[in-house]
C-alpha cells in the first residue's frame, strides 16, 4: 500500500498519538526539498514548517482529531520548502485505531502537492476579476442559455439594460416577448439557425422594456 502511494507521488505520514511518534515517508520529505535524514520524524517538525497564517488552524484541527471529534482529515495548507518558497499541500488522513474513551490512538494520511493547482486557481481568479472589470466598464450584459433545459441566465447588468429581473426572464418566450414586434421574427429565425447549424450568433435588434422605453 505504501509502495503504491509513494509511486503515485503521495507523501505518507502516520501519527501515534500515545507515544507522539510520527513517520514521514521519503516522498513526503522530498515534496519539501528535503532528504531522508534532514527532517526529524516528530510532530513539531511538521508544525515548524507550516505557514504562519495556517499554523493555528492546522494545530487546532489536529487537536480536535486526536480528541476524537473528527474521524478523518481533509484540508489544505502551506508548508515551507527547503528552498524558501511555500508549497500548497492537500492533506488527507483518517483515524485507524482508537482508545477506550474514543480518542484517536493512531492516524494515517497522505500529502499531495497541489501548488500548481492553486497557482492556476489564482490566475483564473485574476483573469475573472479583469474580465468583470472590463465588462462592467463597457456596460456589457452577459447571458448564457441552457439548450437542453431551455433555461436562460442573465447577469445583473443585462437585467439593468432590459429593465427586468430574474422573475421576468425564465425562458426563451420571456426574452422574445421583449423584442420589438418588427424585429422579432427575424431575430428568432437567426437564433434558431445558429443552433441548428452551429453558426456564430451575432445580431442587432430593438427591445421594448417593461417601462415602455425602446432601446437598441
Amino acid at each position: 500500500w505504501a509502495f503504491r502511494l509513494e509511486g503515485a507521488h503521495q507523501g505518507v505520514w502516520t501519527y501515534d498519538v500515545g507515544s507522539d511518534a510520527t513517520y514521514f515517508s521519503p516522498t513526503w520529505k522530498a515534496m519539501l526539498g528535503y532528504g531522508e535524514a534532514e527532517i526529524a520524524n516528530t510532530r513539531q517538525s511538521w508544525e515548524d514548517l507550516l505557514h504562519p497564517d495556517d499554523r493555528a488552524r492546522m494545530v487546532e484541527t489536529m487537536r480536535r482529531t486526536t480528541a476524537g471529534e473528527f474521524d478523518g482529515i481533509e484540508c489544505e495548507f502551506r508548508m515551507r520548502h527547503k528552498a524558501g518558497q511555500w508549497v500548497w499541500i492537500l492533506s488527507r488522513g483518517r483515524t485507524v485505531t482508537w482508545t477506550a474513551d474514543g480518542r484517536a490512538r493512531r492516524i494515517i494520511g497522505t500529502h499531495t502537492d497541489i501548488t500548481s493547482i492553486k497557482n492556476y486557481e489564482t490566475q483564473i481568479s485574476r483573469l475573472h476579476e479583469r474580465l468583470d472589470l472590463a465588462i462592467s466598464a463597457g456596460q456589457i450584459g452577459v447571458w448564457d442559455y441552457d439548450l437542453v433545459g431551455e433555461t436562460p441566465h442573465w447577469d445583473d447588468r443585462l437585467h439593468k439594460i432590459y429593465g427586468t429581473d430574474a422573475s421576468l426572464v425564465r425562458n426563451l418566450d420571456s426574452w422574445s416577448s421583449i423584442l420589438h414586434p418588427d424585429d422579432r421574427t427575424r431575430v428568432l429565425t437567426a437564433w434558431e439557425d445558429a443552433q441548428l447549424n452551429h453558426n456564430h450568433y451575432e445580431d442587432e435588434f430593438r427591445i421594448i422594456r417593461p417601462d415602455g422605453e425602446q432601446r437598441y
